[in-house]
This record gives structure tokens, sequence and C-alpha cells, in this order.
């Protein structure tokens, strides 16, 4: 008869592999949670933006303004056409339509008639539109047609709104790894 006890229970090394692939599982949800995150916070920005544009149309033809936005590396803002100086200003009067900042992880870029602004470019020429927006809209309710893309470094997705001459925006939300 042997003397030795069996003992029960796991070595060292089985522990220390359980714990690398819990580590592993743990480390591939948090990045997963990181991109629904930003993946939520750019299609909020895209639905925020497209029902302000909408908003800004109807004011527009309400009050028989013409309207316009600017946008660039940090935000945006609505102006309008003030009859009295001829002059565009910014539409503070009105709550909602008051300048706006983008969250600080997303990026945006604005195609008007297929140019595409890299707004975040200090060296870019032609960004800067002075106090005229990049956008009009109209008393009639049209609106001059662009995209706007919204991206993020956190996110491999992109958003797009997508406005019309007839006024309405399209929110796309894009995916390249499909």
């Amino acid at each position: 008869m042997s003397n030795r006890i069996r003992q029960r229970g796991f070595t060292l090394l089985e522990l220390m592999i359980v714990v690398v692939i819990i580590s592993i599982l743990l480390a591939a949800a948090l990045l997963s949670m990181s991109f629904t995150s930003m993946e939520r916070v750019l299609k909020e920005e895209g639905q925020r933006f497209s029902a302000l544009l909408s908003y800004a149309r109807e004011e527009a033809i309400l009050q028989t303004l013409d309207l316009g936005f600017q946008v660039d590396e940090s935000g945006f803002r609505f102006m309008f056409l003030d009859p009295a100086t001829g002059q565009w200003v910014s539409a503070d009067f009105d709550e909602v339509l008051r300048p706006r900042s983008f969250p600080s992880d997303i990026q945006a870029t604005i195609w008007i008639e297929g140019a595409g602004f890299d707004l975040g470019d200090p060296d870019a020429k032609d960004v800067d539109p002075g106090n005229l927006p990049q956008v009009f809209i109209l008393s009639s309710g049209e609106v001059s047609p662009f995209e706007l893309i919204l991206t993020s470094n956190l996110s491999p997705r992109k958003v797009t709104i997508s406005g019309q001459l007839d006024g309405k925006a399209k929110v796309e939300i894009d995916d390249p790894a499909f």
C-alpha cells in the first residue's frame, strides 16, 4: 500500500489557461461595446442633424425666410438672410437652431455639388465660406443638395446624411466591413 494520498484540484497551469481565456473574451467584449457605443453616437448625430434640417426647412417656409447652414470641424450652425440688412446672420434667435458641436470623436466632411471639403484641414483654401452658408434652405422649401458624412476613429462605420433638392434628408449607416 502506498502512503501517498491523491489530492484533487486544479494545477496552476490549468488555472492560468482559464484566466487567459477569460481575459481574451473580456477584451473582445469591451472592444465590441466601444464600437457599438460610437456607432450609436454616430447614428444619433445623423438623426439629430436630419431632424434639425427638417425643422429649419419648415421654419423657412412658415417664416418666409431664406436659411442655410455652415459645417466646420467642430460642429454646425444655422443662419438666416436678414431682410433688413441683406446679410447672413446666425440663427441664435431660435433655441432649436442654435449652433451645435459634434462630439469630440466625430469628424465631418461635407460634399456640395460633388466637391468634398476636409473641414479639419487648416490649409484648405475654400473651406471658409466667410459669412455665407455652405447649404441654402430657401423659403420655398428647396434645399441645396449635399452629403454630410460623419465618421469616427473609434468605429468602422460612417453615417451619411443626404439632403435633396426637395428638402428631404436621408440618413444612411454604412459598414465598410460588408
